[in-house]
């Protein structure tokens, strides 16, 4: 970790900040190990980088980026790659990025590790910055991802659940991590108490919008998006799509029965697909990420106008709208 003191020239765009990032990225990932170096950078080279944006934004919401912003960001980016490598560890997934995964390239033991790896990079850096109180905003969000994770789990197949149960849930999952992520930013721009709330509510927002696409998107033809779909049914997630949809006795009585056998192939999803479009269950989720994108981007109208607030609410449109 050698360099991690050396003074960094910050930018002012936020193109030219993530470059500080990616610096930061490979700095704090550099081990003695080649090999553990070459685990823990196999997905540095890909990503939206959506996580440390926000943290880099809303600080700069109150007062200019420096490099405690910088490294929290880079750490938040850190443990967001640590989840994606253990959810795909649970998951058996074999892509990721479009780039093998992990696991899939060099088994779930060394996966494992490299996931503890970058969790404990990412705290490395974190704890640098205790003052601002970004610790326990940070390693609270993991916990509930955890917790996120553990309900997903234990809610498999299960025909019974409820919208709130599946809001609990991606609240863990997704929105956790997001919200933390512009809270800690808040944090370190040093905004007031009100206000740093403010921001944290709008990442709340957003995570759920960002979750809800996602999965609005497991239904949309591969060909539109590029990356694979129909897991999340295939699997007995129950997302919002298919919750909207079960409610409706008459259309999701025949995909609630073979959800409830664990009938999970190809003809499931298919099936799922058609009654989702005839039903407009599939538009009435989209517009409910339509509602949490319109308070989130509400939630910032105490903010004084800047060029940060400009690019958080047009971010928020762009998860919206996103096809990735």
């Amino acid at each position: 970790m050698g360099g991690m003191g050396t003074a960094l020239t910050f930018k002012d765009t936020i193109e030219e900040q993530i470059t500080e990032v990616e610096a930061c990225l490979l700095e704090v990932v550099a081990s003695e190990s080649e090999a553990m170096t070459e685990l823990a950078t196999h997905l540095l080279s890909s990503g939206k980088r959506v996580r440390p944006r926000l943290v880099l934004l809303c600080a700069d919401l109150f007062k200019p980026v420096g490099r405690a912003a910088v490294e929290v960001a880079a750490s938040v980016e850190l443990i967001h790659m640590a989840s994606l490598i253990h959810d795909d560890i649970i998951d058996h997934a074999h892509m990721r990025r479009e780039r093998p995964s992990v696991n899939a390239r060099w088994g779930n033991h060394l996966a494992v590790l490299a996931g503890d790896f970058l969790f404990s990079r990412a705290y490395q850096v974190l704890t640098r910055h205790v003052g601002y109180g970004v610790v326990p905003v940070i390693t609270n969000a993991i916990g509930d991802m955890c917790i996120g994770e553990v309900e997903q789990a234990r809610s498999l197949f299960d025909v019974a659940q409820t919208e709130e149960m599946y809001y609990r849930r991606i609240l863990g999952k997704t929105a956790s991590l997001i919200r933390a992520s512009c809270k800690a930013g808040a944090l370190i721009g040093q905004g007031p108490e009100a206000l740093i709330e403010t921001v944290a509510y709008y990442g709340e927002q957003i995570g759920y919008a960002f979750q809800i696409i996602d999965d609005v998107l497991d239904f949309i033809p591969r060909a539109s998006t590029g990356k694979s779909v129909g897991l999340d049914l295939l699997q007995g997630i129950i997302t919002l799509p298919i919750i909207l949809l079960l409610r409706d006795g008459s259309k999701g009585c025949k995909l609630k029965e073979a959800i409830r056998r664990r009938k999970s192939d190809d003809a499931l999803w298919q099936e799922a697909c058609t009654q989702l479009e005839h039903t407009g269950c599939l538009s009435r989720a989209r517009d409910r990420a339509k509602q949490h994108i319109f308070m989130a981007k509400q939630a910032l109208a105490p903010i004084p106008d800047s060029s940060a607030k400009t690019s958080l609410l047009t971010l928020a449109d762009e998860l919206l709208a996103r096809s990735w």
